[in-house]
């Protein structure tokens, strides 16, 4: 899907793509400050609610392979990742699929399921699959002056994350942007960032369709210790670590 990679910070983005580069800053938070976000001339302009449930074999074949199907207010939805190995470098790019018998399709590619020969059977009976998670969330967007968006999403188990976005036409406004949305973060729900306006990287391939594509991309790692901050960033192979405040990178098709 996406197997190219390049630097946001280059000077030729303009001319490689013509979409609008979307930067998110996704972040995990125990206590989010409503009250600062109304005083920041934050509108709420959405609220959704959404009832989740996650299925896998008893096995657990597709979260040990990083691939997510759950079932959102009666739709089916299977995230799967990426396959191109070098991606996976800089990236946690997923290709999520809708319609059920693309995710029948996709589900395929692990041969032992989908082995019984009963006829008739369910979407389920036919590959094996239980649910194992169920919960509720609620998602509230709020909209801020220039155009920066904060989206909140509230879960019934206590894991709440918080996004915020900005959508960028020109190279010149990444590193203004990512220091704004960092601000707005800390100024929210105060959280450890990392300078990611150095360090983005992109995948891009112009014969997929963006909107199916979730780009990811990681920050350098963030050692508890003060004396590894001066460290070089920019060694690729510390990107095992997840971090809660990743700058996403979105793109849309102008």
């Amino acid at each position: 899907m996406v197997d190219q990679k390049f630097n946001l910070t280059s000077t030729n983005i303009s001319q490689s793509i013509a979409k609008v580069v979307l930067l998110r800053r996704k972040f995990q938070f125990d206590n989010f400050n409503l009250e600062k976000l109304v005083q920041a001339k934050g509108v709420e302009i959405s609220e959704e609610s959404f009832e989740d449930v996650y299925y896998d074999t008893k096995f657990y074949d597709l979260i040990l392979s990083d691939s997510w199907l759950r079932m959102r207010n009666g739709k089916w939805e299977l995230k799967l990742p990426e396959t191109d190995d070098k991606a996976k470098l800089y990236t946690c790019n997923y290709m999520q699929v809708e319609k059920e018998n693309e995710i029948q399709k996709a589900l395929k590619k692990w041969p032992h399921l989908g082995t019984a020969t009963k006829e008739n059977k369910t979407f389920l009976e036919e590959f094996q699959l239980k649910p194992f998670a169920e919960f509720s969330s609620v998602r509230k967007t709020y909209q801020l002056p220039m155009d920066y968006m904060v989206v909140v999403e509230f879960s019934g188990f206590g894991f709440n994350v918080a996004v915020i976005e900005k959508k960028i036409e020109y190279e010149e406004d990444i590193c203004e942007a990512t220091k704004n949305i960092n601000n707005l973060a800390n100024q929210f729900a105060p959280v450890k960032l990392s300078n990611t306006s150095q360090h983005v990287k992109q995948t891009l391939n112009d014969d997929d369709d963006a909107d199916d594509s979730d780009v990811d991309a990681g920050d350098d790692d963030d050692d508890d210790d003060d004396d590894d901050d001066d460290d070089d960033d920019d060694d690729d192979d510390d990107d095992d670590d997840d971090d809660d405040d990743d700058l996403l990178i979105y793109l849309y098709c102008c």
